[in-house]
């Protein structure tokens, strides 16, 4: 029940002034009791109680829903990249600063699985335009030859481009347990983990599948290469694991092939 006052003597002062027109058309009340005042009340607190009610439980509703949420978008699991994973092992190396940068290693990895995929092509021209995608000087062209040309001549490069199965650039994923990540030689393993990382190269001889891995750092020394070694081999072991989850073969062999030359 609402009930209007109205003021002809001050009509248009009303809060209810917009409502003037459609109140003609209602019905004047003349005799308001005390009971209609009283029902009046207790339709009015009993509308304020529903809606409270209404309002509660629907409160309720959207902090379920709120809840629900907060479970289907919480992380399960934790991922990284094989490279991603190498880093708490950097400060132990002496790296020699070449201001090559990572865009460097990008056009090398390029190339090659380029030159692999196209053994009669125009070397020169896709360096130049792998310099060219990573905004880099056509001066480097000839160190860029030079590196690609070391690789070619390594018996892993040989024993490939012969290979009846022969695979470059492999996206790769899947999960490593904690004693998997422990037996890689990994830090900081706290639980199975989703890893992804991309295979260089991997190429079947026989009947044997072989991975390898590039690499375009930097050393003057054996010993500086043994370090570098010791540190690339868990992402060698990452990858033997991550293929042979995925294809059900073995890796019989995982290898680092250096690109430069030692300093």
């Amino acid at each position: 029940l609402l009930v209007v006052c109205t003021y002809p003597a001050r009509a248009g002062e009303s809060y209810w002034g917009d409502l003037d027109s459609a109140l003609n058309e209602v019905e004047e009340l003349t005799n308001l009791t005390a009971s209609d005042a009283a029902q009046a009340t207790v339709a009015a607190e009993t509308s304020t109680i529903e809606t409270d009610n209404e309002f509660s439980r629907r409160e309720q509703e959207l902090q379920a829903i709120r809840s629900r949420l907060a479970e289907l978008t919480a992380v399960s699991y934790q991922s990284a990249s094989a490279t991603d994973l190498l880093k708490d092992h950097d400060n132990s190396l002496h790296k020699h600063v070449t201001n090559k940068g990572m865009s460097w290693g990008t056009v090398v990895h390029n190339l090659l699985a380029w030159s692999m995929k196209n053994p009669t092509g125009d070397l020169t021209a896709a360096g130049i335009g792998f310099l060219q995608q990573e905004n880099r000087q056509e001066t480097e062209l000839t160190e860029l030859l030079e590196d690609i040309a070391t690789v070619c001549s390594r018996e892993e490069w040989q024993q490939a481009k012969s290979s009846p199965l022969c695979l470059v650039e492999v996206p790769i994923r899947g999960t490593l347990t904690a004693d998997e990540q422990k037996a890689a030689g990994l830090a900081n393993v706290s639980g199975d983990l989703v890893v992804n990382g991309i295979i260089d190269l991997i190429y079947k001889q026989g009947n044997q599948w072989i991975l390898v891995d590039y690499k375009t750092d930097k050393f003057a020394t054996e010993a500086e290469k043994d370090a570098l070694t010791a540190h690339y081999t868990r992402q060698l072991a990452i990858y033997r694991y991550l293929w042979e989850k995925a294809s059900g073969e073995t890796i019989a062999e995982a290898k680092l092939l250096w690109v430069s030359k030692p300093l």
